[in-house]
């Protein structure tokens, strides 16, 4: 059995179905919990990112909306959510004379449908089931997200 682009795409609309309901009942749910809403936030931008992005401490912040008010903090937070979670990798590094915080998804996500992807994330023509990811969790072109 293969997989068309109208199952790619059909498998596509359902998930973002699935993604807006789950926005409404988070933003029901997860007003009390932080933690929760932060880490929300933080696989949403990353999301968007394609997977990772660097940015100082309070470019970090001011992408997330519920991040606390000073870099100190966003930075903690952000070091906290990524240690809980075995899916994301957090590291500390230098961009000129600028700290920055780098945060990938170990599993990168798989873009939306007719977006253009990079060339080595590209799907393949004529997807089937039976096709597995890379050894190194970087070339899968189904890969889920945390």
């Amino acid at each position: 059995m293969e997989i068309t682009p109208d199952d790619i795409h059909a498998a596509s609309r359902l998930m973002s179905y699935f993604e807006g309901t789950a926005r409404k009942a988070f933003h029901h749910l997860g007003r009390s919990d932080e933690a929760t809403k932060n880490a929300f936030e933080l696989s949403s931008l990353l999301k968007k990112k394609r997977g990772d992005w660097t940015a100082t401490a309070d470019e970090w912040r001011q992408a997330l909306p519920s991040a606390p008010d000073n870099t100190q903090a966003t930075s903690h937070l952000l070091e906290k959510i990524c240690r809980s979670s075995p899916r994301l990798t957090f590291e500390r590094k230098y961009r000129g004379n600028e700290r920055v915080i780098k945060i990938s998804l170990l599993e990168k996500p798989v873009g939306p449908v007719g977006e253009d992807f990079p060339p080595a994330e590209k799907p393949p023509a004529n997807p089937t089931l039976n096709e597995k990811p890379s050894a190194n969790g970087t070339g899968g072109w189904y890969k889920g997200v945390f």
